[in-house]
């Protein structure tokens, strides 16, 4: 498999193209290299997943590391002040270090320790852009670029539907340019998530129905998908937004509308759909759970992969079929010691999501995208359940995951210490005065 990259990459080629790329990035205005990063990231990497657009999505696949390098730098090296980060952040460092060394010992391991070099990427990326949140106006502001970035993917992902090649291994799913089903519907979450919000949020007017627009086409495209997790991650992103436009009938019946009639054109490029599989809620990932935890698992339990020898490191052969599920993947190839850490750090960014949102009236960021990124944080573990996404730096799902969880550990952390300094102005701005608290 490495073979087939360094074909269309060679060695050289990887090491000049980012070293290119990275002098001309510093050449840029620093007030302009954070956001042209945010908005490149999401179709970039999402062009690294359609194989079917051939060099392109090769080349895209191979230099991605190097694009989450440029945004960690970009990140760094951007003007302004810089967001002192809760040392429990930093646990994710020591754990993307680790990780290749249960997989050098396996077959052909050069593509997994590629992958884990990306992952490394990507925490760095992570804690300099957390960084730079230092305020409701810079989290907003990454949100909405992150939102013109998955608005420049969605037309690529579109054109499969015109060109013809939107299925690919013949079952009726929606598969653009060869992907896979599961993998490009996390796309369609992350957009109608970040395109509800912005549709409610932004200032800039003439955006808004583009916003609608961006929806509604992310919505009909993962409806094509079949992919039930998908549909259920997408309704639980976009739920916070839902509840809101409750009240806001003048603007929500107008954008549900168009909406409805923006699914409708997509579904109507297709002459078969998938829609069959949402009749029923049966899978076999259970089953396959548990033979995952009994016949492969159980046998390392403690140590995974390391210093085994005949073994893949992406899945058991002698099951014939992956974990599909982020923790299962990770107990295979790391065992108990990389997966208690990563869900210790699970659990406690959950915790913190929480005892964020209850006491958001600290904050001077948006109640509403404090809500949606919240329900962003639960479905992305919860989407951990079913696909290993969430720990591989190939998807901007990924970033999303690492950034949500150190920014909502740190925010905790500064709530705790804002209500043990000023407990009589916390417990007033609790009820109901708006002040920020940091």
């Amino acid at each position: 498999m490495l073979e087939q990259y360094l074909e269309v990459v060679p060695i050289p080629v990887l090491i000049a193209a980012p070293a290119l790329a990275g002098l001309v990035f510093l050449l840029c205005p620093a007030r302009l290299r954070l956001p042209a990063a945010l908005v490149i990231l999401p179709p970039f990497l999402i062009i690294g997943r359609l194989p079917l657009l051939g060099t392109v999505a090769l080349g895209a696949k191979a230099l991605g590391f190097a694009m989450l390098l440029a945004l960690g730098v970009a990140a760094m090296l951007s003007p302004g002040p810089k967001r002192r980060l809760h040392p429990l952040c930093y646990a994710y460092v020591p754990l993307a270090f680790a990780a290749p060394f249960f997989i050098v010992t396996t077959e052909d391991p050069a593509i997994p320790i590629l992958y884990g070099v990306q992952w490394i990427c990507l925490v760095f990326a992570a804690i300099m852009l957390c960084r730079t949140i230092v305020d409701a106006d810079s989290l907003f502001h990454l949100v909405k670029l992150l939102g013109y970035g998955f608005l420049l993917a969605t037309p690529i992902l579109l054109s499969a539907l015109v060109t013809g090649q939107w299925s690919y291994t013949g079952h009726s799913r929606f598969e653009p340019y060869g992907a896979s089903a599961v993998q490009t519907s996390i796309v369609f979450t992350m957009t109608a998530g970040l395109g509800a919000y912005l549709a409610f949020r932004d200032n800039t007017k003439i955006m808004r129905p583009i916003w609608i627009g961006m929806v509604a086409a992310a919505t009909g495209m993962a409806l094509l998908t079949g992919t039930r997790s998908a549909m259920i991650t997408l309704i639980g992103v976009c739920a916070p937004v839902g509840f809101y436009a409750i009240r806001k009938p003048v603007l929500a019946v107008p954008a549900l509308g168009v909406v409805i009639i923006g699914i409708a054109v997509v579904l109507s490029r297709v002459d078969s759909n998938p829609f069959d599989r949402y009749k029923t809620l049966e899978t076999a990932r259970g089953e396959q759970a548990v033979e995952y935890i009994q016949e492969s698992i159980a046998q390392r339990p403690l140590t995974g992969l390391l210093g085994t020898r005949g073994f893949n490191a992406q899945v058991d052969e002698s099951l014939g079929f992956h974990a599909h599920n982020a923790y299962l993947k990770m107990a295979y190839t790391g065992g108990l010691v990389m997966l208690v850490p990563y869900l210790m750090l699970a659990g406690i960014t959950l915790l913190c999501a929480v005892y964020v949102f209850r006491n958001r009236r600290l904050f001077d960021t948006d109640p509403l995208l404090t809500s949606v990124l919240v329900a962003f944080m639960f479905m992305i573990y919860a989407q951990g359940m079913v696909n290993h996404m969430i720990y591989q730096a190939t998807h901007t799902w990924a970033l999303l995951h690492v950034l949500l969880s150190m920014l909502f550990i740190t925010q905790a952390g500064e709530v705790v210490k804002y209500k043990r300094e000023f407990p009589a102005l916390a417990a007033m701005q609790l009820k109901g005065h708006r002040l920020a608290a940091q």
